[in-house]
């Protein structure tokens, strides 16, 4: 990870998290003879959600297996709560989860964590350089039509 300026660790409320360490508590692996990212086996309930805040559009090119879409833009209703959908529902069912907001380079995925903090979720992060560390480490998946 490169250092942020002052500035920029001022503006955040939440720590953020590198590639290496969301693949890793995420127990993400690739299968040798394929190079196609897979979860690990296990009966157990991950120790992360990935919350990607990009656009559906953006979502459907490739994400990391498992996340929810939950667009930054459509996000949060005029008062500031969460717009109930799929994936909010999976969101509020994470209480023991460390929740990993996802991103384009930008202030989305930061603006999103820091409004998730301000509701009262706990164990948020957000990934550092957003999901463009994660094009080359071949995990990102176009994710099934009905999500």
């Amino acid at each position: 990870m490169e250092p942020l300026t002052l500035d920029e660790l001022k503006s955040e409320k939440c720590p953020r998290i590198s590639a290496e360490d969301l693949l890793e508590l995420g127990e993400y692996m690739g299968n040798s003879s394929t190079r196609s990212p897979t979860r690990k086996p296990g009966n157990t309930k991950p120790m992360l959600l990935v919350i990607d805040v990009r656009s559906q559009d953006e979502y459907k090119r490739g994400t990391v297996p498992g996340s929810v879409n939950i667009p930054f833009q459509t996000a949060f209703s005029p008062e500031g709560d969460l717009v109930a959908c799929p994936a909010v529902t999976v969101l509020k069912q994470s209480k023991a989860q460390v929740k990993v907001v996802v991103g384009s380079r930008g202030k989305n995925a930061s603006n999103f964590a820091n409004e998730l903090v301000r509701l009262g979720y706990t164990r948020v992060c957000t990934l550092h350089k957003g999901i463009d560390v994660l094009r080359q480490t071949a995990i990102l998946t176009v994710p099934p039509a009905d999500i």
